[in-house]
């Protein structure tokens, strides 16, 4: 999972960067340095889905392969990011 501000050009910011997620040790990720959000600027959540993980749960291994959507069952994927934000004083 990648949260980006203003994706694309050189002053595009990665705030949060999660290379392998662990659905066992899911928790709120406080930055170290807040991050200022400017109007106008864009914010993209951008994950990967391997669904050859489901060969390794038990209840999942024997489902026949299937187009994987958003949802909140353990086979669907649950990708999320909230940001929590207070105005500038």
């Amino acid at each position: 999972m990648k949260v980006e501000v203003n994706p694309g050009p050189a002053d595009a910011h990665t705030i949060l960067d999660v290379p392998s997620f662990n659905f066992d040790d899911q928790k709120y990720e406080q930055l170290g340095t807040p991050f200022v959000l400017k109007a106008g600027d864009n914010v993209r959540v951008t994950c990967t889905h391997d669904a050859g993980l489901r060969k390794r749960l038990p209840q999942l291994k024997e489902l026949p392969p299937r187009y994987v959507v958003w949802g909140d069952g353990t086979s669907d994927e649950m990708c999320t990011g909230i940001l929590i934000a207070t105005p500038a004083t």
